[in-house]
């Protein structure tokens, strides 16, 4: 579906009316007139008595999702999607009552429209009558009818924003929400008629929505393609005269491919599906390509599988081959014969996995390498098949069974002319050159051609890493020049201005500083009149917070440019410790003595007195002056901790910055982004080099970045320098997992550049 981000001109606010068993409440729209959502209402109430529940059903019955249908042309037709249903899954329907219905026929469903009609043998429900397409406008006003995350029988009033292509079909963009429920529900309008089925929502915004036009559910009924229930089931089932799947887990067929989806019944989700075709005598062999949606997951083959389901396995694990015997439902009836590394093994990609089958051994390949020999045979049972574990799901296809398996290969002489061709230019001679060339060994030639491909794509993320590094290396020795200077000559501005540079390259510190520089020649003409401290506060607060807008940050508190200064300086809004960083820069202008204090869950500055204490100030709301009793509150009332008189001692100029930093770090750790978690830890490093707990993260995170040998260096120095409270075991032991992990990085493939 195209990722919409507009807003349709003319639409105030979508309407949401909730029929539950209470009454309905309404917000009312200033897109539509109160007579208008009084008569929606009406005609929703009338609608839902025709209106459908269908739930998505597992192997054993039990119904897992939830969608919308309704009543339409004659008596027993109910129209929804075809996603709701599900190509040849079980589902139930029930009526508004919650009363069961049978359904006998799915009368016509089609993929690209996303529509299917459905037969039921109860002809109680009331059809809707389908409106005119061609005279559905834009602006119209309509309810829809659906169960948004299982509020059953919900309606919504919206209008409809367009109509407009999608996908190669004609949709109506509704201003609705669409929440899983929605779907298949009917979209109706002032006459009681029904202009669209609710299918799409927008990845951009909950509000905007798509429906199937009635036209389609018109063209359905005209043309039907029956198909009785009994035989819908058997859609995507496997042919029981060539597999058999047993210990649960769900296999279906589609497109020439076998699906393992859901954990099996067996301990740690183990399912497995025999073949049922006779094996030709030993030694034989058989294979199957397979590729794994979650690596951590399992998924491979199964053989000499006996009546009681013991058997070997054969499968990619976490990223290793491993070949293990069963002899029960619990672990410890499960041996692991061996388990390794292979280069030849390529995660999230097809793997063609092949057993030889001989009487003295057993031999495991993959993707025509031998990878695994085992002479056990304490298991013999007379059939193979595929086997999953875990929650996985698994994609199989290719299977095959023969006394000696051959895979089509490209011949080593043409295999070489053919690398040296991938290495020149793709222009249009080349790449003829290629097809000519690879005519014969086409299949191969592919494979080939995606490996070169594959690692093409490798070579440029670690180019842009690369590039990230050089950047980041110039911003740390930027930063560092700023904080190295004595503590009243270190410049806060210019150091956040770094800080948001490493996230930037583009950013250009040299324009903000000016920019700063303008804004404090024009406050301290401002402050010139001003004869005491607490003058001069009053001029800076007017100046900051009235004059020019500045304020605290009213609604996305979190987002990442509230922490840089500079957008301070553009946008006028921060949260507490960035505004405090300007006021403080500010105030040392006119000579005011300011200091940042971190009381816990809010940055405040306190100014300097000559003959009392100092003054609290809470540059977020606005400069206002505190008390100790205000300071005291303030942390009761947004932290559970007790109140500690070392909460009012001024932090240093890197202990803000630090926090700076940090806050940004825990925006980026909420998102899962370990790039710029890297990033943040590398400039608390400049911050605060013997910091070992930064030192320790950082070391985490530059391994997972692909760093290795420097994080393993980083740890080193810890042990060496044997600080005091560390758990130094513990530090060891993560050293030991990233040289083991090391070692079968640098056997699966080229060594890392770091």
């Amino acid at each position: 579906m195209n990722s919409l981000s507009f807003v349709p001109a003319g639409v105030n606010k979508v309407l949401v009316l909730l029929g539950l068993a209470g009454g309905l409440g309404a917000v009312f729209s200033s897109a539509v007139g109160e007579d208008t959502t009084v008569k929606l209402s009406r005609i929703g109430a009338e609608v839902q008595k025709s209106v459908v529940q269908i739930h998505i059903t597992d192997q054993q019955g039990q119904e897992k999702s939830v969608g919308a249908g309704f009543a339409v042309d004659q008596p027993g037709f109910i129209a929804t999607n075809l996603h709701v249903i599900g190509e040849g899954r079980s589902f139930v329907v029930r009526d508004v009552a919650g009363k069961q219905l049978t359904v006998t026929t799915v009368v016509a469903s089609d993929r690209l429209m996303d529509l299917a009609i459905l037969q039921v043998s109860q002809t109680h429900l009331t059809p809707l009558e389908l409106a005119d397409f061609s005279k559905v406008k834009k602006g119209q006003p309509f309810v829809a009818i659906g169960h948004p995350q299982g509020l059953k029988n919900s309606m919504v009033q919206g209008i409809i924003s367009s109509r407009r292509p999608i996908d190669g079909r004609e949709m109506l963009q509704i201003a609705m929400p669409v929440e899983p429920g929605n779907s298949g529900g009917p979209v109706v309008n002032l006459e009681g008629k029904v202009v669209g089925t609710v299918t799409l929502k927008s990845v951009a915004t909950n509000n905007i929505g798509f429906a199937v036009g009635v036209d389609q559910i018109k063209k359905m009924i005209e043309a039907p393609n029956p198909i009785q229930m009994s035989q819908w089931l058997k859609i995507g089932v496997l042919a029981e005269s060539v597999w058999k799947p047993l210990l649960g887990g769900s296999w279906r067929k589609s497109g020439g491919r076998i699906f393992a989806h859901s954990a099996g019944e067996g301990f740690g989700g183990r399912t497995i599906c025999v073949y049922q075709k006779p094996l030709p005598e030993m030694p034989y062999e058989f294979s199957v390509d397979v590729r794994l949606k979650d690596e951590s997951g399992a998924a491979g083959l199964c053989f000499l599988v006996d009546e009681k389901n013991w058997h070997y396995g054969f499968y990619p694990s976490n990223s290793k081959i491993r070949m293990s015997r069963f002899e029960g439902d619990t672990p410890l009836e499960w041996t692991v014969l061996d388990e390794q590394v292979s280069a030849l093994y390529r995660p999230g990609q097809w793997n063609q996995l092949k057993i030889r089958v001989e009487e003295d051994r057993i031999s495991g390949f993959v993707n025509d390498g031998l990878v695994l020999v085992s002479k056990d045979r304490k298991v013999s049972g007379p059939q193979i098949g595929l086997a999953k574990f875990r929650e996985t799901a698994a994609e199989f296809r290719n299977f095959r069974v023969g006394k000696k398996l051959v895979n089509p290969v490209v011949p080593p002489e043409i295999k070489k002319e053919l690398m040296v061709d991938l290495d020149r230019e793709m222009t249009n001679e080349n790449f003829e050159k290629i097809l000519e060339r690879t005519n014969g060994f086409s299949v191969p030639s592919r494979q080939v051609i995606l490996n070169k491909a594959k690692a093409l794509e490798q070579q440029v993320v670690r180019m842009r890493l690369l590039a990230q590094s050089v950047h980041l290396e110039s911003v740390k020795n930027g930063f560092q020049k700023v904080i190295s200077k004595k503590e009243n000559d270190i410049n806060l501005i210019e150091a956040c201005l770094w800080i948001a540079r490493a996230d930037d390259p583009d950013h250009e510190i040299k324009g903000y500083l000016e920019q700063f520089d303008r804004l404090a020649e024009e406050f301290s003409r401002k402050a010139e009149s001003a004869k005491t401290d607490l003058e001069r506060i009053k001029v800076l607060n007017r100046f900051l917070f009235e004059e020019n807008g500045f304020h605290g940050s009213r609604h996305d508190y979190y987002r990442p440019e509230n922490s840089y200064v500079s957008h301070v300086l553009e946008d006028r809004e921060g949260i507490p410790i960035t505004l405090s960083i300007l006021y403080i820069e500010l105030a040392r202008k006119i000579g005011l003595s300011i200091d940042g204090v971190g009381l816990p869950g809010h940055f405040v500055v306190s100014m300097n007195m000559e003959n009392s204490s100092p003054q609290l100030i809470d540059v977020f709301a606005g400069g206002q002056l505190m008390s100790l009793e205000d300071a005291k509150f303030l942390v009761a009332s947004t932290t559970a901790l007790n109140w500690d008189t070392d909460y009012l001692k001024p932090v240093s100029k890197k202990q803000i910055l630090g926090r700076v930093v940090q806050n940004l770090r825990a925006i980026a750790e909420r998102k899962q982004d370990n790039q710029s978690v890297l990033r943040y830890l590398e400039l608390l490093h400049v911050i605060d080099p013997d910091d070992v707990s930064i030192k320790g993260a950082r070391a985490v995170f530059l391994f997972q970045s692909g760093w290795q040998n420097k994080a393993i260096r980083e740890l080193d120095e810890i042990i060496k320098q044997r600080p005091s409270g560390l758990d130094l075991r513990m530090i060891e032991n993560i050293r030991s997992r990233f040289q083991r992990e090391l070692r079968r990085k640098q056997e699966l493939g080229p060594k890392n550049s770091d």
